[in-house]
């Protein structure tokens, strides 16, 4: 595994979705985009979360702008999306998401990290990548 030199470093992959593309003065405003966020572990060595590593086993979360937004969206999404505008200063837009887990939840894996980080992501991607890959973990 490891990391490449594209960016793809614990994010694992950001796959752009050419699909659903709405053009706009000066370039294409994305409308979706898929985020595959790997699971963790913490617990390798002796002391308390001193060594961690990014698994094989992953979430890919797919955001879409514009859309009808739910409801009432988990929390968790919630969360992270107004965490995202206030940091961004940014006008919220309306958006839908959705999840493949395949990270178990509740077994130490980091399911809700991949979650909230694949929103974080998948926001900043799709407003032109306002915030820095620091900023986007510190939000996580």
């Amino acid at each position: 595994m490891g990391c490449r030199e594209t960016r793809r470093c614990y994010t694992a992959a950001i796959t752009l979705v050419p699909s659903n593309q709405r053009p706009r003065v000066g370039g294409v405003t994305m409308q979706q985009v898929t985020v595959r966020v790997p699971a963790s572990t913490s617990n390798l060595g002796p002391g308390y979360d001193c060594l961690g590593v990014a698994l094989r086993l992953h979430n890919s979360v797919t955001v879409v702008r514009g859309k009808a937004a739910r409801s009432s969206q988990p929390r968790i999404v919630s969360d992270a999306a107004e965490r995202f505008f206030k940091q961004t200063r940014r006008r919220a837009f309306s958006f839908s998401y959705s999840i493949v887990e395949r990270v178990p939840r509740c077994r130490g894996l980091g399911s809700s990290a991949t979650v909230r980080l694949g929103i974080l992501l998948g926001l900043n991607h799709l407003s032109g990548n306002p915030l820095d890959r620091l900023t986007v973990f510190q939000l996580c």
